[in-house]
């Protein structure tokens, strides 16, 4: 039950116990389905890939621009039932939109290069300037753990550097190491360029059965490569991984029903040339082929490594059947679990949808290995960084440090892997001092579990001249220390040394003690925890620091060693925390704010205390470890928590919050659909409007283009057509005179192929007034057949080239070519000798205005027209038209 008070948040846990290093073997891949645990196990699970484990599809996104991280994805919906189980689970998705092979091992430009001046106080120090730049909000904004900011002077006036931040994607590879327990993702599709096939195959405006078939025809050629760097990735991936650690493999669904769709195109005006494909059946075979390429590359991993650590659910395809995209624009499959051409965020179709991701989550329920680590025997791993003041005052204390963080390192890399150390330094800014061979602040070494490359950086670390002015630059290396890239799902802590104090704010640098608050709360947080040297005041100067991140303030002594011994027992025996985050939301959206996958490694959580607006203020009190807010106003900070266990030990996790006026993070003055969430700002016909909120989104197809339709717009553009007439020839001159009468019920035959090499066979009869009509053509070339008549070709009603009118041969006119859709060839006539009955001729029939009246029978028995036969004929020709009696067309086609 939530209570909710306002106070300040205070307190930090102090261990009482050693510190817990080992880790436990994790649940194998044949393991079925976890129960409710009765010992609490750590999941640490990270997922990798495409827009299929991103979430497209699955709304509420977040992350860089154009990833759709979703907060729904089956990813994360899996998550939450392993929580749900009695795990302490946490979740990271690295996985982005578009996502490639490549983008799993590589840094992936994100295009995304912004520029900014810093004054430069000193004109030789380039690396100064540098530092500001990153300090800088237009440089350094919204970059994520994930991305990576490189920074370069480009240019400079008298009294500004002009610097270039270029903000690329790390390696998602990265996110995975020895703590992480669990790998989910989704790959190969779009190394088989997937958009494009789904643009050429499915989608209204770029389809078109030519390229369909190109694409297609490309990915299956490509599949045996795809399955051999599959494998390869996958050995990658366990490289990095502990023994136990294990791989899910996710297959991709259907992305068309099973019933055949033929997809047509004809080409130019007059039409010159076409072409047809069954795009639904070539799309799955695609798939079905592609789902073979994965599962020999998932056995040959699992072969590579002596053990199934990959596990391939390749039960997706089937588990969607039914639910598949209908891949006519002109219908849809009410029960579809993956979106069709719907929304106008283009990158959501053809994903799965909300449903889609839920029942993907549930198939991992039944097959995917759950590995998990004993939290007694403390789970989580640890990125240390010492931040040494190397100050010459600090003489006596930096062969204390280099002593004990070489022990303390060999220590713990006898244990276990999931262990860094980093090495920053920092002494005072040579813009403020104006002492040569200063420095404000340095990376000795990053982060690293090699202890020889610290111990090489440790040996080098050699006070400098200077120092002796009062406060250093301790606030320039606490930045530089949680500026590094941090693992998700660790602790993470930060300790500082020094005999001095700082400055607040900052010479040159501008820093402030909030603003590293801030900093180490955005990386989930950094704890800081400040170790005071000969008699300095730098626990209390970083006192709030260290309270506001979860760490401790403390003063050595005469017992440097034993400090930091204390120190770092201390944050291990505290509880790991975490909030599952990040998120973006729109102003009045309510979240469910989740701390479940903390954990107490020495007993169990007692308490949560909750700010959810990064005030420093606890807004609500827990026993339970989640809630829900609703968040009125504007905001883009950190919800934190505190988690404390019985014996009074609290960690602090945090997670970043964005509530905006649209839902996205786009800044409205650039937002391209300031009003509807469109984190991508797509725009596919590049004219500005946002394509979320276009009511035309679409380029407009190149002029001259194909005409591209579907079996369900045969209709639409099947409107070329043939007709005429048949009368009785009394003259015999081939001509139809005006006393000469119509004959009606004559069949008329309508054989040949239309453009796409479909047969064509169709009848009709001659109407009261002798006319035929045979429409709903295509282009193609017909011959037309009227039994025992002598024929006349008609025109075209409005010629082109390729045009033709056909060739007489007695009864028959082959060869008539209708060039284009919609052409028009009328005119026909078919004349009848008098005295002849034409086959399958009705007993009556109308002549023209002026023409004698006479009857089909007639003309076949070679009775008079005179007398009461005359009234017959007339009678019949009333009943005839008054009961309706029309055109009757009996279409005979092969079927699509």
């Amino acid at each position: 039950m939530a209570v909710r008070r306002f106070s300040r948040v205070i307190g930090v846990g102090s261990a009482v116990t050693a510190m817990a290093l080992a880790l436990v073997g994790a649940v194998g891949p044949q393991t079925p389905a976890p129960r409710a645990v009765e010992v609490a196990t750590a999941v640490s699970v990270v997922q990798l890939g495409d827009s299929y484990s991103a979430g497209n599809g699955a709304g509420e996104y977040y992350g860089p621009s154009g990833c759709y991280r979703s907060s729904r994805s089956w990813g994360q919906q899996y998550v939450d039932w392993l929580n749900g189980r009695g795990h302490h689970a946490t979740f990271v998705n690295r996985a982005c939109s578009g996502g490639v092979l490549a983008d799993l091992t590589q840094p992936l430009d994100a295009g995304d290069v912004r520029q900014v001046m810093v004054a430069r106080p000193d004109a030789a120090d380039e690396a100064a300037a540098e530092r500001l730049a990153k300090q800088d909000p237009v440089c350094s904004g919204r970059v994520g753990s994930d991305q990576r900011l490189d920074v370069t002077v480009t240019g400079s006036t008298g009294s500004s550097w002009v610097l270039t931040c270029t903000v690329s994607m790390r390696p998602q590879i990265e996110a995975v190491d020895a703590t992480t327990d669990l790998v989910l993702l989704t790959i190969g599709g779009n190394d088989l360029n997937f958009n494009e096939i789904v643009m050429q195959c499915f989608v209204m405006g770029t389809r078109d059965p030519g390229s369909c078939r190109k694409h297609v025809d490309e990915a299956d050629a490509g599949l045996g490569d795809l399955s051999s760097d599959i494998t390869d990735m996958l050995d990658e991936l366990r490289q990095r991984m502990r023994p136990d650690a294990r791989v899910v493999l996710l297959s991709y669904p259907y992305l068309s029903t099973a019933e055949p769709y033929i997809l047509k195109s004809l080409w130019g005006r007059p039409w010159f040339s076409n072409d047809s494909y069954d795009t639904a059946t070539a799309v799955r075979a695609l798939g079905d082929a592609g789902d073979a390429a994965q599962r020999r590359a998932v056995e040959a991993a699992n072969a590579a490594a002596g053990t199934e650590f990959v596990t391939f659910v390749d039960t997706v395809k089937e588990h969607f059947v039914g639910h598949e995209p209908n891949p006519s624009p002109y219908s849809r499959n009410p029960d579809r679990w993956v979106m069709e051409v719907e929304s106008l965020i283009l990158a959501e179709n053809y994903h799965p949808n909300l449903r889609g991701h839920t029942e993907e989550a549930r198939l991992l329920r039944d097959v995917a290995a759950v590995p998990g680590r004993d939290v007694r025997a403390g789970a989580a791993g640890l990125d240390l960084v010492f931040v040494v003041d190397t100050t010459v005052s600090m003489d006596p204390y930096v062969a204390q440090v280099r002593e004990f963080v070489l022990g303390m390192a060999a220590q713990l890399g006898e244990v276990s892997s999931s262990h860094r150390f980093a090495l920053v330094s920092f002494a005072d800014d040579p813009a403020w001092t104006g002492v040569a061979g200063s420095y404000a602040s340095r990376v000795d070494v990053p982060f690293t579990t090699d202890t020889e490359a610290l111990r090489t950086a440790l040996e080098a670390l050699v006070p400098i001249s200077g120092g002796h002015d009062g406060p250093e630059s301790v606030l320039s290396g606490l930045e530089e220390a949680i500026s590094l890239p941090w693992r998700d799902g660790v602790k993470k802590v930060v300790i500082p040394i020094s005999d001095n104090s700082g400055r607040d704010p900052e010479q040159t640098s501008g820093l402030t003690r909030q603003a590293i608050i801030d900093h180490a709360l955005a990386v989930d947080p950094a704890e800081i925890y400040p170790v005071a040297v000969g008699g300095s005041s730098l626990s209390v100067f970083l006192a709030d620091v260290a309270a506001q991140t979860g760490g401790l303030a403390s003063v050595a002594g005469g017992d440097l060693a034993g400090t930091l011994t204390r120190t770092i027992t201390d944050a291990m025996d505290k509880p790991f925390a975490w909030v599952q985050g990040p998120w973006v939301a729109q102003v009045g959206a309510t979240l469910r704010l989740d701390a479940r996958g903390s954990y107490a490694p020495g007993g169990q959580l007692v308490s949560y205390e909750w700010d959810v607006d990064g005030d420093g203020t606890v807004d609500y009190v827990t026993t339970d470890p989640m809630i829900e807010h609703t968040y009125e106003t504007l905001f883009d900070g950190y919800a934190t928590v505190r988690v404390t266990d019985q014996a009074a030990r609290s960690s602090m996790g945090s997670t970043l919050v964005t509530i905006t006026r649209d839902g996205d993070t786009i800044p409205d003055d650039v937002d391209n659909c300031p009003d509807l969430a469109n984190p991508g700002q797509e725009d596919a016909d590049n004219d500005g409007i946002g394509d979320a909120c276009d009511p035309d989104p679409y380029p407009a197809p190149p002029e001259g283009g194909p005409i591209v339709f579907g079996p369900d717009q045969q209709e639409q553009y099947a409107t070329a057509s043939i007709d005429g007439h048949v009368f009785t020839d009394a003259n015999g001159d081939g001509t139809w005179g005006a006393d000469e009468p119509a004959v009606t019920g004559a069949e008329v035959h309508l054989t040949g192929t239309d453009a796409f090499g479909d047969a064509v066979d169709l009848t009709a009869s001659s109407a009261p007034d002798g006319s035929w009509e045979l429409a709903g053509l295509l282009p193609g070339t017909y011959d037309l057949h009227v039994p025992g008549a002598t024929l006349t070709p008609g025109d075209l009603s409005e010629p082109a080239e390729g045009s033709h009118p056909g060739i007489v041969s007695g009864d028959r006119i082959t060869g008539i070519v209708l060039p284009q859709i919609g052409a028009t060839a009328t005119g026909y006539l078919a004349a009848h000798a008098p005295m002849q009955q034409p086959v399958g001729a009705a007993p009556t029939s109308t002549a023209p205005t002026g023409a004698t009246a006479i009857t089909a029978d007639d003309l076949g028995s070679g009775l008079a027209l005179t007398g009461p036969a005359i009234a017959a004929i007339a009678a019949l020709t009333f009943l005839a038209l008054a009961s309706g009696t029309t055109l009757l067309i009996r279409r005979r086609r092969a079927s699509w």
